[in-house]
């Protein structure tokens, strides 16, 4: 049986990136496959040139 983990993440956000390697250890495992959907943390009225 296949399961599929959903990775909803930033870019910008730092948190988003400190459990990367965790996120990778888990897509690693068997049966499991990463969907990845980037999201905006900085988007609509918060959003400012980077």
């Amino acid at each position: 049986m296949t399961k599929t983990l959903h990775c909803l993440f930033d870019p910008l956000c730092g948190w988003c990136d400190g459990a990367g390697g965790t996120v990778a250890e888990v897509a690693a495992l068997p049966g499991v496959v990463l969907r990845r959907v980037p999201g905006g943390l900085f988007s609509g009225k918060g959003a400012r040139p980077i």
